[in-house]
Parts: structure tokens; C-alpha cells; sequence
């Protein structure tokens, strides 16, 4: 179902060999689509987060992420209310204060001396009635001064406390002076009086000395507003990088200020980063279109194979921002950023697609994912965000990713990605500790997590790797080399139906096989999906094995009694019936390419040749292949080795010299028939395949030497097998073979 998707979506023509318009547009595409993705998925659009909170301990550093200029509110306030402290309150003068004390001492002195002449009270009665006198409370010396002093002496107490209080409060005093005048009390004292008479003065005088300038509430208020009116806005300068709260301080008022002002703080869409982020994805998305454009692999110029491409670079860049979001900054040293499998897509897209372009996606993967890690804010206005750290980010993801395509490119077996994930771990793990020893907050506890995060890191990576390319092989239409390795074994059913069925065909691929395996490897083509190819191109040949001759035992030809032309037909026929087997069997189509390129648009050459004998006007495309003709160097390698096996086998002279000239004879010919027009062979490498298929042939087809007669001994074992195995025996004269 999903294939099925996928194959709707990608409906629109994909054939390499487009028009120089398509080819154009289809990059053009791409590389619109990449730029879009990549941009919006690293567009700094950020919530609110909050990285401190007042009153708690700060979890790491905060650095400003600019330089910052702004005015502070909490500075300012603090200079306000400064400047209102220091502002003296605004004092008036109550004259009704003086009088209420003046008539309050009147008061008290004439109880005083009613009670002195009281004779119906006892001295007990008397002193229990100036214990309670109401604004002076006079102690227990004093009620014994008042009733005790003579007449003469208490009128001049009374007298003096009158005066002294009237003169004092005649005054404006505020409550500092009248308490320097209260210190000084007796001084005022212009009459002689005994101790117990100045005591009971003190204690009569002393309490109603009030100040009578008091604060005007509503003018100091006044006054201490225009005071902080007055004071100018307090400004604050951060510098980029500078530190505002160090990991293990209470962070107070004035260091959440100085975090939001710098924008530590950060919400909603940023100018000015959105602008750096399109530019970094536009330029990605060209660098990648103008290698497709210069370059055009065959492999990548597919609609369906760029939508992959765009799918893992916008995916993985995807998940590198949740993921990093989630663990970074690190402030713990977990180095748990490492656990992202960042080489998975890159070792995908070299099981699947082109190494080259693996590598192309490890640089720009491991850039988008720092980019991404290091641009969060609570990353950027950290500690760890130094350039020294980004640096080993992507140092660290592009050395591992490097190494996981080193391992599995043209991977054929399964240990080849348990042996990638190792390599990756390991390779990780030696960059976090190189890049270590630069780090002065170094601890021996890092190395353990070191060890964990580039572990769990390269086995991830590996896990997605596999079991991605298994899947996306299937919804892509994609041959895995783990594929190709299954159908190069001899146990799949349709190499032993041929076997069975069509032996000389099975060892006709074999050998085929064999040639064009050597001579891909050694021009740098494709070596096991061209032997694959070899094993399965003429599979067609099992529907009518007898009427190809390397399966006719008897030497009875059944075009013997066809006309040449059916003949031909029945030959081509092999390819249609090749593809449909291909189809029935579910082989991959970089495999089924081989059954109809193989031949190309050649004609059968023997019947053609016979027709024209007897009507010369006969036209050749009756004998001639449907094609195409090879469309890349891997299925060109095995029309050339089918085509001088073939002439090789049907040649008495297998001399070394015979050969060599048959090679280059077969190279010659599908030169002249343009048949590798279509397929970047270079002459060089035509070369280099002729000479391999020369020392390969000249292996298979060499000179064997004559043995001698056998002796009596061996003639007698030979019976006596013979015998064993009910079969005649035949005299060992030499004749046979050697084996």
C-alpha cells in the first residue's frame, strides 16, 4: 500500500534520459523543496522558556547573547527610593501643642497643691492621689519631694516648672533640639532649689517637653516625589558573551532584568536569524542542485530518488531540533547530544543511492543539527554555547558519519553494519575525548559518559540504518546490496529452475558472470549487481530452453524446421518472457534491466543472415531486439562479456591469439552498431574491460596437456570400478581430458 502511495505521488515522468527542460525543472524542484523544508523546520521561532527563576539557584552560566543597552526599572526605583530617604521631611509649627502642655503643667502643679493642703488626708491618701496625676507619672521620690519640700520651696518648683516649660515651648523645636534642651533640663532652672526640688521638677517639666515643629505629611511627600522626579533613568550596558549569572548564585530582581533585556528570554519570530536561516538553507539547496546539475548521476535523477534525498535531509534535521532541544545545554556533562543518530540517513543513502552524495548529506547533517542545537536559546545564553563546543559537535557527528559510509559502502552482509556501528561508536568517542582535553571544566566522570552516549549514539545509528534502507528500498523501488547478495545465491528458485531446466544457459550466465564481475571491478562500476545481472539475463530462456543452442544435447535444432524469421521471433521472444518471470519473481528492477539491454536493438545475426540469403530486400528490423540499448555501464559490461563468451564458445581456435582477436572484434562491432551510446564507458575503460575479458577467457580456454598411456595397475583399478559400478571402462590411453 505504501509503495503503491508513493508510486502516485511520484507519478510524474522519471526517466534519466529526460529532456534538458525536465532535467532542469526537476532540480530546480528539488532544490526549491529542500530550501522551503529546511527553513521552516530551522526558522527560530521559540516560546518563552525560562531558564532562571528569581530567588532560585542558577543551573548553569548565563551569558548575554548581544551587546545590550537598556534602561533598568529595579536600578532606577532603587535611586528613587534613595533619593526620597535622603529627602528631610517638611516641618510646620503648632502653637497649640505649646498651649496644651502649658495648661496641662497649670493643671498639675495646682493638684499637687491641693493635695499638700488637704489636711483631712492621711500622708498614705496623699500619696496614693499623686500616684495618678494622668499626663506625668511621678515615681515614688518624686511624691515624697512634692509633699515633703517646704511651702516656700515647692511654690518656686511650681513656679520654675510653669516658666521653664513656657519658655522652652515658646520655641520651634523639632525633636532633635528639644531633645538636646531636655538633657540640659536643671540649666533652665533660674531659683535655687534642693535635690528632691530639682528632682520633682525634672519629673513634672521633663515628660511635656514636645517638639512643636512636626512633619507635614502632605508636604513631604511632595517633596520626596519631586526628589525622585528628579532622578534620571538608571542605564545598563551588556556586552556579547558577558556573564550575568553564574552557575550557584541566587538569581535576584535586577539578574531577570538584565536575562529578558538581553533576550535571553526569547519568544516569537527573530528578524534577523530567520534571514541567517534561509540564506544557510538556500545556499544548502543550491550546493546541492548545482552537483546535480554538473554532475547528474544517473542514480539520483529520479523524481522518486530526489524526494528521498529531501526526505532524509529535512527529516533528520527535524529530528536533530526536538532531540537537541531536549538535552541541551548540557549542564550536567552527559554529553547526551551524542545519543543522536545523526549518520543514520547518510549510511541510507549510501546503501540505497550514491556514496558521494552520503557524503555531501554527513556535512550538511551534522552543520543543520549543530545550527539547530546551538541556535535554542537556553543553549545560545549558556555556558556551553562557545564556539568550541559547536565546533565539536559537528567535528564529532561528521567524523562518525564518514565512518559509517566508509563501512558500509557496498556493504554485502549484515556484520559489515554491526562492524560500522563499532567503528562509529569508536570514532566519536576518540573526537569528545580529544576535543577534552581543550575543555578547562574537564572531569574524569566525563569519560564514562563519553563512553555511554557515542555507544547507544553508533548503535542507533546502525539500527536505523538497516532496518531504514530494508524499508525504504521497498517503498522506493530500491535494490540493497543485501538484496543483491540473496539473489546471487544458487539456491533462489529461478537459478535452479535454470540449472534444471536449462543447464548450458546456467553455465553460459555462470561464465558471463564471472567476466563481467572482474571487469566492472576493475573500471570501478558496480561489480555485484553486474554479476547478479549476469546470473538472471537469460532467464527468459526457460520457456523454450531447446531452441537456444548451448541447451541442445542431440544436435537436433528446432529451427530446423522454422522459417528463418519465426526463428528470430522465438529468439527475441526470450526477452518478454524474461520480464515477465523478472515481474512473477518480484526481481529488483536494477536486475530485470539486464534481460532487455543485454541484447540491446542487435538483430539475431544468425537467422537475419539466413533470411537474407534467400530474399536480400528482407528488412533487418524484423531481427531485430526491441532494446534498449544499455543505459549504464554495468549492463553494457554484460552485453560484452554475453557477446564474446558467446563468439569465444563458438569458436574452434581458443588460442590466446584467437581470443584476443575475438575480444576486441566483439568490442569493435557494438562500437560500429552504436549500441554503447547510451552508457558513460569511457574508451579506457573499454580497454581495460577487453583486457580483462582476454586474461579471463584465456584462464577458461587454455591449453591442456596430453597424458602418457596408463600403466597395467591403473587399467586393472579402472575395471575393477567399472565393475562396482556397472558402467564400461575405458582404456586410460590418454584421450581423456586431464583433470
Amino acid at each position: 500500500m505504501i509503495q503503491s502511495l508513493v508510486s502516485n505521488i511520484m507519478s510524474i515522468n522519471s526517466d534519466p534520459q529526460d529532456s534538458e527542460a525536465a532535467l532542469r525543472r526537476r532540480i530546480a524542484g528539488f532544490s526549491l523543496g529542500l530550501a522551503v523544508l529546511i527553513a521552516l523546520i530551522l526558522i527560530p521561532v521559540f516560546p518563552e522558556h525560562v531558564p532562571a527563576s528569581e530567588g532560585q539557584v542558577a543551573k548553569e552560566t548565563l551569558h548575554s547573547p548581544v551587546n545590550a543597552i537598556f534602561q533598568s526599572e529595579i536600578l532606577t526605583r532603587q535611586k528613587q527610593e534613595e533619593a526620597k530617604a535622603a529627602t528631610e521631611p517638611v516641618l510646620k509649627y503648632t502653637e497649640e501643642t505649646a498651649r496644651s502642655q502649658l495648661n496641662t503643667i497649670s493643671n498639675i502643679t495646682s493638684r499637687i497643691t491641693q493635695v499638700r493642703d488637704d489636711a483631712n488626708l492621711s500622708l498614705t491618701q496623699k500619696s496614693r492621689a499623686l500616684g495618678d496625676l494622668g499626663e506625668t507619672e511621678l515615681s515614688a521620690q518624686g511624691i515624697l519631694a512634692a509633699l515633703n519640700l517646704p511651702n516656700e520651696e515647692w511654690q518656686v518648683v511650681s513656679q520654675e516648672s510653669q516658666r521653664v516649660l513656657q519658655e522652652i515651648m515658646g520655641q520651634r523645636l523639632t525633636s532633635t533640639a528639644m531633645a538636646d534642651l531636655s538633657n540640659n533640663l536643671r540649666s533652665h532652672v533660674s531659683s535655687p532649689l534642693s535635690e528632691d526640688g530639682l528632682l520633682l521638677f525634672d519629673e513634672l517639666v521633663r515628660p511635656l517637653l514636645t517638639p512643636n515643629l512636626v512633619a507635614d505629611e502632605e508636604a513631604t511627600q511632595r517633596a520626596r516625589d519631586a526628589a525622585a522626579a528628579a532622578v534620571g533613568p538608571e542605564t545598563v550596558s551588556l556586552t556579547s558573551g558577558q556573564v550575568i549569572v553564574n552557575r550557584g548564585d541566587v538569581v535576584d530582581a535586577l539578574d531577570m532584568e538584565s536575562l529578558r533585556a538581553s533576550g535571553v528570554f526569547e519568544s516569537g519570530l527573530k528578524a534577523d536569524a530567520s534571514a541567517s536561516v534561509i540564506l544557510v538553507a538556500i545556499m544548502a539547496s543550491i550546493i546541492f542542485g548545482l552537483y546535480f546539475y554538473i554532475f547528474r548521476p544517473k542514480e539520483m535523477m529520479t523524481v522518486k530518488r530526489l524526494f528521498l534525498l529531501v526526505l532524509l535531509l529535512a527529516g533528520w534535521t527535524l529530528a536533530a531540533r526536538v532531540f537537541l532541544a531536549t538535552v541541551l545545554p548540557d549542564s550536567d556533562r552527559h554529553f547526551l547530544a551524542y545519543l543522536l543518530p545523526i549518520a543514520a540517513p547518510s549510511m541510507v543513502i549510501t546503501a540505497l543511492l550514491s556514496t558521494p552524495i552520503s557524503v555531501a548529506v554527513a556535512v550538511m547533517l551534522s552543520f543543520f543539527a549543530a545550527y539547530a542545537g546551538f541556535y535554542a536559546p537556553d543553549v545560545q545564553n549558556s555556558a556551553l554555547s562557545s564556539s568550541q563546543m559547536s565546533f565539536q559537535m559537528v567535528t564529532t557527528f561528521l567524523v562518525s558519519s564518514l565512518v559509517g559510509i566508509y563501512f558500509v559502502h557496498r556493504a554485502e552482509r549484515l556484520n559489515h553494519y554491526l562492524t560500522a556501528g563499532i567503528a562509529m561508536s569508536v570514532s566519536a568517542f576518540l573526537v569528545l575525548f580529544a576535543f577534552r582535553f581543550l575543555d578547562p571544566n574537564r572531569e574524569l566522570v566525563d569519560i564514562p559518559w563519553m563512553l555511554f552516549s557515542t555507544a547507544i549514539g553508533g548503535g542507533l545509528s546502525t539500527a536505523l540504518a538497516m532496518s531504514g534502507a530494508i524499508f525504504l528500498a521497498t517503498v522506493f523501488g530500491i535494490t540493497t546490496r543485501l538484496q543483491l547478495m540473496e539473489l546471487s545465491q544458487l539456491r533462489q528458485p529461478l537459478l535452479q529452475r535454470l540449472q534444471q531446466e536449462a543447464p548450458g544457459t546456467f553455465h553460459h550466465s555462470m561464465i558471463v558472470g564471472s567476466l563481467a564481475e572482474r571487469a566492472a571491478s576493475l573500471i570501478g562500476a558496480d561489480s555485484l549487481t553486474v554479476q547478479v545481472g549476469a546470473y538472471y539475463h537469460d532467464i527468459g530462456k526457460l520457456s523454450q530452453p531447446s531452441f537456444y543452442i548451448e541447451n541442445i544435447a542431440d544436435g537436433v535444432s528446432p529451427h530446423d524446421l522454422l522459417p528463418p524469421q519465426e526463428s528470430a521471433q522465438r529468439i527475441v521472444d526470450h526477452v518478454h518472457n524474461g520480464l515477465a518471470l523478472a515481474r512473477s519473481h518480484k526481481l529488483p528492477g536494477a536486475i530485470a534491466r539486464f534481460i532487455p539491454e543485454h541484447h540491446g536493438t542487435r538483430l539475431v545475426t544468425y537467422f537475419y543472415r539466413k533470411a537474407k540469403e534467400e530474399n536480400p530486400s528482407i528488412d533487418p528490423s524484423l531481427f531485430a531486439y526491441e532494446g534498449p540499448k544499455p543505459q549504464s555501464r554495468e549492463t553494457a559490461i554484460v552485453m560484452l562479456a554475453d557477446s564474446t563468451e558467446a563468439v569465444v564458445r563458438s569458436n574452434d581456435d581458443r588460442s590466446p591469439e584467437t581470443i584476443d582477436m575475438l575480444v576486441d572484434r566483439v568490442m569493435a562491432e557494438r562500437l560500429a552498431e552504436s549500441q554503447l551510446d547510451q552508457c558513460d564507458l569511457t574508451l579506457r575503460d573499454l580497454r581495460t574491460i577487453a583486457e580483462s575479458f582476454k586474461a579471463s577467457l584465456r584462464a577458461i580456454y587454455h591449453q591442456r596437456i596430453q597424458y602418457p598411456p596408463s600403466s597395467d595397475f591403473e587399467e586393472r583399478q579402472t575395471e575393477a570400478a567399472a565393475q562396482v559400478l556397472r558402467v564400461p571402462s575405458a582404456p586410460m590411453d590418454g584421450t581423456a581430458p586431464p583433470q
